[in-house]
């Protein structure tokens, strides 16, 4: 008999069992610490909500600046947040998505999952963005996410490419990216 009231909670994935300052994970039931996104025994999200936090942003102007595309192949595409840098090698055709949680995709599709640097609690969608990569250049679409996402502070029109350069900011809500291209 448990000694605590326990919750079922339905993350629309998979059934997580609560007691006040633990989760039971539903998929392996190893008990993890309140609070955590990953089980430590199996590596499986202890939860994924439901919907996407909505947070109230605004979109300050970063200075203007130079932008410089790379003249060169584009051969990687560098994400850096908060002192994580995300690195993937890209080539003619390739997509990036950006979001978190299990993100399900074609083979061509790499994925950015920015549930370790607390994306959801920064407002990041589940599938926020993507990166489609054109030849030598990047291009940013947002994916009529919740709460946005945001190039140089200017927020984009949802389903409309967007080319970026290095050294642009990107903010997927409340989370800010810098870009490199090299």
């Amino acid at each position: 008999m448990l000694d605590r009231p326990t919750v079922a909670v339905y993350t629309g994935l998979r059934i997580a069992f609560e007691r006040v300052g633990e989760m039971i994970c539903g998929h392996c039931g190893a008990v993890n610490r309140e609070g955590e996104l990953i089980c430590h025994a199996c590596g499986q999200m202890l939860m994924i909500p439901e919907e996407t936090r909505r947070l109230k942003v605004s979109g300050g102007l970063v200075p203007e600046r130079e932008r410089k595309q790379t003249t060169d192949r584009l051969r990687t595409i560098t994400f850096e947040v908060d002192n994580v840098t995300y690195d993937f090698p890209v080539q003619n055709g390739d997509e990036i998505l950006i979001g978190r949680g299990a993100l399900g995709t074609a083979s061509n599709v790499a994925v950015l999952d920015l549930t370790a640097v607390n994306g959801s609690e920064r407002g990041v969608s589940r599938k926020h963005a993507m990166v489609k990569i054109e030849g030598h250049s990047a291009y940013l679409i947002d994916l009529a996410s919740t709460n946005g996402t945001f190039l140089n502070g200017r927020r984009l029109e949802p389903q409309h490419r967007h080319l970026l350069y290095t050294d642009d900011i990107v903010r997927f809500g409340a989370l800010e990216a810098r870009i490199k291209l090299s």
